[in-house]
């Protein structure tokens, strides 16, 4: 006869664990009699479930036992016990803990680097309480290929949605241009923000000195940030000082902001009301010119979508009924500016992986070397259970020696992060902070130190400890039972993340340097650019004829080939649009840059004019009915000559005299635009570039010739240039930024994978003591030896290598998608990269090997 079923053994165990003892005795009681009843009813299966459900249901407040906590008093010496053989144990294996403390808290230095970058990017413009709620309004040009947006709007806009909307709050426009600031004898170079009072109050820039809310209470009245006031008037208090832009615009310094965060789209010295602009009563009702940004304030985040669907109606009401098919009105929430402006936060999310997998590897390295560690103290085990202690003692006993590490790690980190963190702050020109005062990181970083001693010493503390006394005294496990499967994997996911960190970093590194070699259909070389034009001057009759002597005297120079003047150069074109069309064409307009040049301009920067003429400089056509396309604008033409080719713009039409060849004015991550080019005499107001083409490598000379041609021209400002191949390396700042960043941690990671597997070969080594010294005397070579010891290591590798070239591979193909110009990825590097962490790890292993190999055996036999 079968004895009776009997309820589930843990759901008893755990109703006594938190049953009052009064009464648990009765619940059981009932419960089995209703166990017994399931059973016979319903099955043993659901007998069980019911069973576990009802246990369940008692655990509430009357049924659970009140148990007084008290600490006895030799809790705490146990716990000081526990802290004090702790640090014994590392102290007598001091090149295990070296290498397991220092790993980690190289790891932890990367991580919180990486993190706080990552964090700055992330959080663009969030600093703005308001931020969720501020949106920037924009325009999408419909065309036959899709939308284009611009983010340029209209002086007369806000007014108008404040009156049409009542569910926007407040309004606000703005626009920033680099301006001369004139104080007393001294000229300043700043870049102002002309803007509504609103901008102050929508933004959350805090005002050190004056006050938000009364500032712009005239029209002459500014705003200057803590920098600017320290530039402008070093230590003096600069409320109420003067200044004077552009030679004409006076203003009184009425309150100082902080200094801009770093993290904000929104970049200015100091802030000036836009209504003391000379043009604002002549521009305030005119649609048809844009060129500033426009932001509204919403009650919440949702309201924008419904404020978007009525648009249309107020396009028809501006500018007719038709309009609406050819134009959108957007809302940009504040918080994508960094994507739509600043960055790709694609490229933060990669810095990201990287952060995480340099913790993982370090993590994975603290594990694997605590649980190899930790197989040696079977016979410390053994003994402590004979006298007397409990599995629980050693569990608290291995989990306090992995926490002690850990978070002896983290201090070292946190430490290591302050005193690196200012060079990399001038390394890669960010202003990044550590914010160790905030509670919420010093909680987050000992959580992570808790967290991750309680993981690496658990396996040991849970698997050791569960031996029995005799197993323990051995001093010896099977295979199996050694941990080896995990540390196995744990190495294999430690170079399966090294070789994806080291294969990102060079594909990085090809893609930035396929741009920066790139042809980009200009000369990079021998170019010197000079921010110079008319409106560097204050404005005298005579300032046209200055500028033209400059030019004469540069020209007349033998190393100077030619001197042009122009609106832009390639690396520095501003946002200038404009709609045109093909004579004859029916359709909406196009949307296409333009910019302003002179005759010189395409033999300055050596620009091909592959069908028709440059410009004539004593063309009086040219000066007023000629244009010049770029090759992407005749395509979007549909046009495969320039014969008789007439385009519209506005009231205006202009005769196509040339077509030069794409050349990249902007990064190689966007593909070439359709530009009109149009003739401007060298003396117009327009130009705010002199660029010189030079033939000669005695640089030094030819600066110094520029430079006293320069003061001779008497503008008050410091002798100001950059050479073209400089200016198209700044294009690509973002992504040498990048590099740096993945290249120097990638090395970091690499670093921390190989001081696991020296531990990790150490303590293999150790272990086939006695069989490296049999085989030794049985004849066999040190390279024999090393090859036992290295074959291991290498499968692993190996194993990593397959892991990680398909997954780097799709990964890497993915990021590349977001360069209009781009390279593929290469298989063979990333398996090459295979090659370099196997070298790497034979290196690593190789000297521990040699050494054992070539010990004496009689030292390693003796105990035998």
């Amino acid at each position: 006869m079968q004895p009776p079923k009997q309820p589930p053994r843990h759901a008893q165990q755990f109703l006594r664990g938190f049953c009052d003892p009064d009464l648990v005795s009765e619940i059981e009681g009932d419960l089995y009699e209703m166990y017994r009843g399931w059973v016979l009813h319903k099955g043993c299966r659901k007998a069980d479930f019911l069973y576990w459900l009802h246990v369940l249901s008692f655990f509430r407040p009357y049924f659970i036992a009140k148990r007084k906590v008290t600490l006895h008093p030799n809790h705490s010496l146990m716990i000081k016990n526990y802290f004090f053989i702790a640090y014994r144990n590392l102290s007598k294996h001091k090149s295990f803990t070296l290498i397991n403390i220092s790993g980690l808290a190289i790891g932890v230095t990367a991580a919180l680097i990486i993190a706080l970058y990552a964090f700055n990017e992330l959080t663009y413009d969030r600093f703005h309480p308001l931020a969720d709620r501020i949106f920037m309004v924009y325009k999408e040009r419909i065309t036959p290929n899709g939308v284009q947006p611009t983010y340029d709007t209209w002086l007369p806009l806000t007014a108008r949605l404040e009156s049409e909307y009542p569910e926007i709050e407040m309004t606000a426009h703005s626009f920033v241009d680099n301006v001369r600031v004139s104080l007393d004898d001294k000229q300043f170079e700043a870049e102002a923000m002309f803007a509504d009072p609103e901008i102050l109050k929508m933004f959350n820039f805090p005002q050190v000195e004056g006050n938000v809310d009364h500032v712009f209470s005239s029209l002459n009245e500014a705003v200057i940030t803590e920098e600017t006031a320290q530039k402008f008037f070093g230590d003096e208090d600069p409320l109420g000082k003067t200044i004077t832009l552009d030679f004409a615009l006076q203003y009184t310094v009425s309150g100082v902001l902080a200094d801009i965060p770093q993290n904000s789209s929104l970049q200015f010295d100091l802030v000036v009301p836009i209504k003391s602009t000379p043009d604002y009563q002549e521009l305030s009702e005119n649609w048809g010119s844009s060129f500033l940004s426009s932001y509204v304030l919403l009650p919440d985040a949702s309201s924008a979508e419904r404020l978007e669907a009525k648009f249309p109606d107020f396009i028809a009401q501006v500018w007719g009924e038709d309009e609406p098919q050819k134009t959108n009105f957007k809302l940009l929430p504040l918080t994508d500016a960094y994507d739509t402006f600043v960055g790709d936060s694609h490229n933060i999310y990669v810095l990201l992986v990287i952060a995480i997998g340099i913790i993982l590897i370090a993590s994975v390295n603290f594990m694997n070397l605590s649980t190899a560690r930790s197989l040696e103290r079977m016979r410390e085990i053994g003994m402590r259970k004979t006298f007397g202690a409990r599995r629980s003692q050693l569990i608290y006993q291995f989990i306090s020696e992995a926490v002690l590490l850990c978070l002896a790690s983290v201090l070292i980190g946190i430490m290591l992060t302050m005193i690196i963190l200012p060079y990399f702050n001038q390394q890669f020109g960010t202003a990044l902070v550590f914010p160790l005062s905030d509670i919420r990181v010093l909680i987050l970083l000992i959580s992570f130190g808790l967290l991750l001693g309680f993981f690496s010493g658990s396996y040991p503390a849970f698997f050791l400890s569960r031996f029995k006394i005799i197993q323990s005294l051995r001093g010896k496990l099977r295979s199996k039972q050694g941990g080896i499967g995990l540390r196995n994997a744990l190495v294999v996911l430690q170079f399966t993340v090294s070789i994806f960190l080291i294969g990102s970093a060079l594909t990085v590194w090809q893609q930035l340097s396929f741009m920066q070699n790139a042809d980009m259909a200009f000369d990079k070389e021998n170019i010197i650019l000079m921010p110079l034009g008319l409106g560097s001057f204050e404005g005298s009759a005579q300032d046209s004829a200055r500028l033209e002597v400059f030019k004469t005297q540069l020209l007349a120079h033998p190393d100077i080939v030619s001197v042009s003047s122009s609106s832009h150069i390639p690396s520095d074109w501003a946002g200038w649009f404009t709609f045109v069309q093909p004579k004859g064409w029916e359709g909406d307009p196009m949307r296409m840059r333009y910019t302003f040049a002179d005759a010189a301009y395409f033999q300055t920067l050596g620009i091909e004019i592959q069908e028709g003429r440059m410009f004539h400089e004593d063309s009086q056509n040219d000066r007023n009915e000629a244009v010049i396309l770029n090759e992407a604008a005749m395509q979007a033409f549909g046009w495969e000559n320039i014969e008789n080719k007439v385009i519209d713009m506005g009231r205006s039409e202009y005769q196509l005299v040339g077509l030069a060849e794409d050349y990249h004015f902007e990064s190689l991550r966007n593909e070439v635009a359709p530009i009109l080019h149009f003739y401007r005499a060298p003396d117009n107001g327009v130009h705010n570039y002199v660029t010189a083409r030079i033939q000669t490598k005695d640089y030094r000379g030819m600066l110094n010739f520029l430079e006293a041609q320069w003061e001779a021209l008497n503008t008050g400002r410091p002798f100001d240039f950059s050479f073209m191949d400089e200016q198209v390396a700044r294009m690509y700042e973002a992504e040498d930024r990048l590099l740096g960043i993945v290249t120097a941690f990638s090395g970091v990671a690499i670093a921390i994978a190989c001081m696991g597997l020296l531990g990790l070969s150490q303590y293999t080594l150790q272990k086939r003591r006695k069989e490296i010294g049999i085989r030794k005397v049985l004849g066999a070579s040190v390279g024999k030896i090393l090859l036992m010891v290295g074959r291991d290591f290498t499968l692993l590798i190996l194993l990593s290598l397959l892991i990680a070239v398909p997954f780097t591979y799709w990964l890497l193909h993915e990021w590349l998608q977001d360069f209009a110009y781009r390279i593929e990825v290469n298989v063979l590097l990333l398996a090459g990269v295979g090659s370099v962490a196997l070298f790497i790890a034979w290196l690593t292993i190789s000297f521990q090997s040699i050494k054992a190999a070539q010990a004496n055996p009689v030292d390693s036999l003796r105990d035998e």
